[in-house]
C-alpha cells in the first residue's frame, strides 16, 4: 500500500489532519482546527497533493522538441563567423534602423538589433542544415543582404521577431 506521507504510514496526528483535509475542509480551516500553520500543513500534504513524480521530459521526450534546432541555432549565433556577419550587417547599415532611421546616441538611448530578413530557422530548414559545419559552409546563412538593423521597437513589429515568428509572411 502507498502512503501519502513520504512513503511511511501516517501517525495518528497525520491521519487526523489528512482525514480533515480529504473531507473537503479548506487548508485554512484544517490549520485552525489542528493548530498547525498553513505552511506546515502544506508541507505535510505535499506528497498527498503531488501524486507520482513524472519522469524527466527533456530532449526528444519533451513535447516541444524541435529536433535539436534550438541548440544548433544557439551554436551558430555563438560562432565566430556569425559575429563577423553581425558586424558586417551593422557596418553596411551604418548603425541606423532600416525602418525608422533612428541612430542611437546619448539623447535617445535607442537599442539596435540585427535581424534576419529570412529567419535563421527557415534557412536551416530550406538547406537541410543539421550540423554547425554544414551551417558554416552554407552561403545563404552568411549573406549580409539577408540582414538588417532595426531598433527594438521596429523589430518587435516584424513577423521575424521571436514571439511573432508563427506568422507566415516575412517582411
Amino acid at each position: 500500500m502507498e502512503y501519502p506521507f513520504n512513503g511511511h504510514k501516517p501517525n495518528d496526528y497525520e491521519q487526523l489532519v489528512l482525514d480533515a483535509y480529504t473531507s473537503g475542509l479548506s487548508m485554512k480551516k484544517v490549520s485552525t482546527q489542528h493548530g498547525i500553520s498553513i505552511g506546515n500543513l502544506y508541507h505535510l500534504l505535499i506528497p498527498y497533493n503531488a501524486g507520482p513524480r513524472p519522469r524527466s521530459r527533456t530532449g526528444a521526450d519533451n513535447h516541444a522538441w524541435k529536433g535539436g534546432k534550438v541548440s544548433l541555432a544557439n551554436a551558430i549565433r555563438t560562432c565566430y563567423q556569425y559575429r563577423v556577419w553581425h558586424r558586417d550587417v551593422y557596418i553596411q547599415a551604418k548603425h541606423t534602423c532600416a525602418f525608422c532611421g533612428i541612430i542611437p546616441n546619448k539623447h535617445n538611448k535607442a537599442i539596435l538589433q540585427c535581424d534576419h530578413i529570412v529567419p535563421l530557422h527557415q534557412i536551416l530548414d530550406n538547406h537541410s542544415i543539421i550540423t554547425l559545419e554544414q551551417a558554416k559552409d552554407c552561403n545563404a546563412l552568411w549573406d549580409i543582404s539577408n540582414g538588417r538593423i532595426l531598433c527594438k521597437d521596429c523589430h518587435k513589429k516584424t513577423s521575424t521577431y521571436g514571439c511573432n515568428r508563427k506568422k507566415k509572411s516575412y517582411l
